[in-house]
């Protein structure tokens, strides 16, 4: 009876431990399935986000600040983006300032933080349509608010470059928000100066953006919140040492 009840219980023993073996196996075969299943959404995700490199990446980045009858566009397949102001006077309150008139704004997400020093981007535009600039919102003293917009000043012949390190630029905000100085500055005048995403006071700016942060980094076109012209503008080619 006891050598009965001794098989009984290797019997019971090894029936839970075969049990156990059965379900970790299970266990580990699902977790490899999710794993592999995991694996081909990350390839599937880069595959689609290297499709066309540069122009995808920027494509998700661009955020919308456009006020009145002015927008962006960006075509991925062909890595354009686009400025549009479709004219017209409208009623004050779209602009900090109380301007009327229409402003396409791009703010390009990604660089906040980043030195200006460190920053560099490029690239090309119809010369058939209006010529799009920049402007950079740049942080001076590390509390993450925006000091100055400045306006960089190399597009010329169908194209656009600025070095950060290297290039001039014009200053929006000296010494306060909603003035503007003709003179023309350097990274050696500003070597502090960092691109932050943030809110800033200038009239020429969505009223929004008063109170709520806007991507450091704009492309516009046209003469500001005063703009009642039909315009529009394309940027090709955009691309940044950053990327």
């Amino acid at each position: 009876m006891q050598k009965k009840y001794w098989n009984h219980y290797w019997f019971l023993v090894s029936f839970i431990i075969s049990l156990n073996l059965i379900s970790c196996g299970k266990l580990n075969i699902n977790t490899e399935e999710e794993m592999v299943k995991s694996k081909d959404r990350s390839d599937s995700l880069a595959q689609t986000n290297n499709t066309n490199n540069t122009e995808v990446a920027f494509e998700y980045l661009f955020d919308d600040e456009s006020v009145n009858n002015s927008s962006i566009s960006f075509d991925d397949a062909s890595g354009v983006l686009s400025l549009t102001c479709s004219g017209g006077v409208n009623a004050s309150g779209g602009f900090q300032g109380g301007g009327t008139g229409n402003k396409p704004i791009a703010a390009l997400d990604g660089f906040n933080g980043v030195d200006l020093g460190d920053f560099s981007i490029s690239w090309d535009y119809d010369q058939g349509q209006d010529i799009p600039w920049m402007n950079i919102l740049i942080d001076n003293d590390d509390d993450g608010i925006a000091d100055n917009i400045i306006v960089p000043l190399s597009a010329s012949g169908g194209s656009f470059s600025f070095s950060g390190a290297s290039d001039s630029f014009k200053v929006v905000c000296v010494p306060t928000c909603g003035t503007w100085s003709s003179n023309q500055y350097d990274i050696d005048d500003y070597p502090n100066a960092t691109i932050v995403d943030s809110t800033i006071s200038d009239g020429g700016m969505p009223a929004g953006s008063l109170s709520t942060s806007i991507n450091g980094v704009l492309f516009s076109m046209g003469g500001g919140s005063s703009e009642t012209s039909v315009l529009s503008a394309e940027i090709s080619n955009l691309e940044s040492n950053l990327d």
